[in-house]
């Protein structure tokens, strides 16, 4: 009968109608760990803008094991790599698990605290006053090393010029991954008292819950879970196909998903000595409306004019109390574990206490006045009024960057030109107090173009052993986040290969060169009435 014979119970869901789960599922989402997901809105606080836009990351869970469990059942129906009853159960089980657990680390007002910790990683980690850290390096010190990149980030944070409080380098990245929700949600997995509950409820080991982790942030995927992990965690899997329908449909942006036609049209192809989630042919058009719903998702939702300023200023905000707050609870990532291991007192790290900061801000008088400014716009849910507001794709229109203030240097290397812009455009307005530039640099449709060859390094023309192609060929499908085609069940293609490019609605994501288009956009905001 199969795993799915478990599935005795029931839940409602607004976007699927009823999900169905095991006794199990259904007892582990009345956990404090995962309730913390109920109180924790999917989409930040895009619903200053978008009011319908307030579920949350535990409905997002929830429909992300329905559309998982669609896939899975399609892949059975292909053969699901030709493994006997008990050990497809097992994957079964381990997969609804993955799916469900994949969004258990996130952050308050999801990806936006998130990017403050991110930021700020390097300086809390280390427990750094503003002047210590330049004594690293005896009074001197790189001027693009952390250290310089952190001191200066944590100057400008408490800095009366809005510019100089907005600013952040890329660069500044040495922790970023030790605070990615991915990451956090292997700590809550791992932890002992989660372990043992998800252990005994669901008779599994410890190398299962590492292979839960390991589906959920990408990393270390054993072979025999390949296939699966492209469910959880690729460029066409159920966390973003859940995602793009539950947040158009609460925001009221229309979009249309062929859902069933692109599972329904999903098989299992071996290449070589391994196999591949591939979609007929036939499912061409449907994918090419989830790839243009994926562009209407990030430019009409995240990017919005307002719902991204708002949540930058909240992310700015909570970067500033990381690094000046006496009052931090969840200061750095010992602290975050130790509490983890206090599910009712963890329960409590959601959207509820980045509010009471925002309070603790407005009636603290050791806060400097531009901060509390910014928590009252937050309060009031005023806005910044959009300025200007400039697109730049390859070919970049010097008139157009002299309009907002900025001279361009014609000779600067092509790979540069993003980088110069962006300070460029800072520097014009450094001056003015209230004229805030926000740059923004995206890549949309992140899928790769190389071919099948080129992955598994045939076409490379360094000699490599046999031992260094197979460690290529290992490496190369494990991080191969591709969207593959099949016509004929014995061969697949890279869905961005010229032959669709040619004939194909895929080349609106693509520069004559063959890599992903990004959105490149510079706004100018006007905070003097705020």
């Amino acid at each position: 009968m199969g795993y799915e014979s478990n599935f005795t119970e029931k839940i409602y869901d607004n976007v699927y109608g009823f999900i169905y789960l095991t006794k199990e599922e259904k007892e582990l989402l009345s956990t404090p760990y995962f309730q913390r997901l109920n109180h924790i809105r999917q989409l930040g606080l895009a619903y200053f803008v978008f009011p319908g836009a307030v579920h949350t990351r535990f409905s997002h869970s929830l429909g992300v094991l329905h559309i998982a469990e669609k896939m899975f059942q399609q892949l059975k129906k292909t053969g699901y790599i030709e493994k006997n009853s008990e050990i497809i159960d097992k994957h079964h089980k381990i997969l609804r698990l993955a799916a469900l657990l994949h969004d258990i680390g996130h952050y308050p007002i999801s990806h936006t605290i998130e990017a403050s910790y991110r930021e700020c990683s390097y300086i809390i980690d280390r427990h750094c006053p503003n002047d210590a850290l330049i004594n690293e390096f005896n009074g001197e010190y790189p001027e693009n090393t952390n250290i310089a990149i952190g001191k200066k980030f944590k100057q400008c944070l408490n800095s009366n010029n809005l510019n100089d409080l907005f600013f952040y380098d890329k660069s500044f990245q040495e922790y970023d991954d030790i605070y990615h929700h991915e990451n956090l949600a292997g700590r809550i997995i791992r932890n002992k008292k989660f372990s043992e509950l998800l252990q005994n409820k669901f008779k599994i080991d410890e190398d299962d819950i590492e292979i839960i982790c390991s589906l959920i942030n990408g990393k270390g995927i054993k072979r025999e879970y390949y296939v699966l992990s492209k469910i959880i965690k690729s460029n066409l899997d159920a966390d973003q196909i859940d995602y793009m329908i539950r947040d158009t449909k609460n925001t009221g942006i229309s979009v249309n998903i062929d859902v069933d036609f692109i599972i329904n049209n999903m098989m299992l192809v071996k290449k070589t000595d391994r196999y591949y989630i591939a979609y007929s042919y036939k499912a061409i058009s449907a994918i090419e409306q989830f790839l243009l719903s994926k562009y209407y998702w990030y430019s009409n939702i995240l990017y919005y004019e307002k719902s991204y300023i708002i949540n930058f200023v909240a992310r700015r905000l909570y970067s500033y109390l990381l690094n000046y707050s006496t009052n931090m609870k969840y200061s750095n990532i010992k602290k975050i574990e130790g509490i983890i291991n206090n599910p009712e007192e963890f329960v409590f790290f959601n959207d509820s206490y980045f509010w009471n900061q925002i309070e603790n801000i407005l009636n603290n008088k050791e806060f400097p006045d531009v901060i509390k400014r910014l928590a009252k716009m937050l309060i009031n849910k005023t806005f910044p009024k959009l300025i200007k507001e400039k697109s730049f794709e390859e070919k970049i229109n010097n008139a157009g960057l002299q309009n907002l203030g900025i001279h361009y240097q014609a000779s600067i290397d092509a790979k540069e030109t993003f980088n110069y812009i962006k300070n460029s455009f800072k520097e014009a307005f450094k001056a003015q107090k209230n004229l805030v530039p926000i740059p923004i640099n995206r890549q949309i449709v992140n899928v790769k173009t190389n071919s099948l060859g080129e992955f598994y390094g045939k076409s490379s023309k360094d000699p490599l052993t046999e031992e260094d192609q197979e460690l290529k060929r290992r490496e190369s499908y494990i991080n191969d986040d591709n969207i593959y085609i099949t016509y004929d069940k014995n061969d697949i293609s890279v869905i961005t290969h010229n032959k669709f490019k040619q004939n194909q609605l895929f080349g609106l994501f693509y520069t004559e060169k063959g890599t992903p288009k990004s959105i490149n956009i510079y706004r100018l905001y006007d905070f003097s009435e705020i």
